[in-house]
């Protein structure tokens, strides 16, 4: 009988394009596996290359549960969902948990028309006094109701 060696992989999520493996090394990450119906011989192990390293665990059911920071959390959106392993004699397969950056700017612009205006909805964008820059793949200008957006 040989122990299982797992390793657990956090990786960030592929971007469009890209099929590398990037893990995730931000913070140092614990990850806990715990033998199902024995919560007393639970192993935790860590680091900051993306891969916790289970040497030598004996077969049977196992839980894996990574442990994100509070500020990982505000950074990142998390996979912290349990994963329920079916360890066998010689098991080496990966258990992989997936992160992905949050936006990092929410913006939300209200613009509150002059309430003597007759018609707001048609005269809202009439002459907004100031300019729009929006980044894209193709930037070009143009000029619309005496404001100009750059795309």
């Amino acid at each position: 009988m040989a122990p299982a060696n797992v390793k657990v992989e956090i990786l960030v999520k592929k971007q469009a394009n890209n099929n590398a493996k990037v893990y995730f090394t931000a913070d140092e990450l614990p990850v806990t596996a715990e033998p199902q119906g024995s919560s007393q011989n639970k192993t935790t192990n860590s680091g900051k290359t993306g891969i916790a390293e289970f040497k030598s665990l004996s077969p049977g059911n196992y839980s894996f549960t990574p442990d994100y920071s509070a500020d990982t959390r505000k950074i990142f959106e998390v996979d912290d969902k349990p994963r329920n392993v079916d360890l066998k004699d010689g098991d080496n397969d990966p258990i992989v948990f997936e992160v992905s950056r949050k936006p990092q700017l929410k913006a939300k612009i209200l613009w509150k028309p002059d309430p003597s205006l007759t018609n707001p909805p048609e005269a809202l964008f009439k002459n907004p006094g100031f300019k729009f820059w929006l980044k894209g793949a193709h930037r070009k200008r143009r000029k619309t109701a005496n404001t100009t957006l750059v795309t």
